[in-house]
């Protein structure tokens, strides 16, 4: 595979049908709310760091241009709470380049709308076109609750191959 950057990426994966976003505000069953547990941040090795709560977690990389941030918490204070565990490590938040969205069940997807609301607003969002497209389809209820994410930059498809940072 050829790597290309996550620009030629969002360029390419527009290109191929995908659903637009469709706010749905009705929610039949909330999740349960708990009190956020936090723990402390950790290095797990080289330029690759987790943080997060007792329930949610995010792997951060650091490419030497910028962050790639796998998920991104569940709500606004996971979200926060993750965002203040870069200052705990050393790390700008505001320097995410990449939230990439392993799966679509909101406690992955939920603190994208504060991530770019609050810490990273020019970050672009990556999740599988099936993702995106099941979010536009399925109800507001269960793992798929509000808030969703409203773009995606990249959607990735099968073979898809970035480069970001070194």
């Amino acid at each position: 595979f050829t790597a290309i950057t996550p620009e030629e990426a969002a360029t390419l994966s527009h290109r191929k049908p995908f659903l637009p976003y469709q706010p749905n505000p009705v929610i039949s069953k909330l999740p349960k709310n708990g009190t956020l547990q936090p723990i402390e941040p950790l290095k797990v090795f080289d330029n690759v760091y987790w943080m997060g709560s007792r329930a949610v977690g995010v792997l951060v990389i650091d490419t030497g241009e910028g962050f790639v941030m796998i998920d991104s918490g569940s709500n606004d204070t996971e979200a926060a709470h993750i965002a203040g565990s870069f200052a705990r490590m050393d790390l700008n938040a505001a320097d995410i380049r990449l939230i990439v969205i392993s799966h679509e069940h909101f406690d992955h997807y939920g603190g994208v709308p504060y991530f770019l609301r609050e810490v990273c607003p020019d970050a672009m969002v990556a999740i599988s076109r099936t993702g995106w497209n099941l979010l536009q389809t399925v109800p507001t209820e269960f793992a798929f609750t509000q808030p969703r994410p409203q773009k995606a930059d990249i959607l990735m498809d099968d073979g898809l191959c970035m480069k970001v940072g070194n």
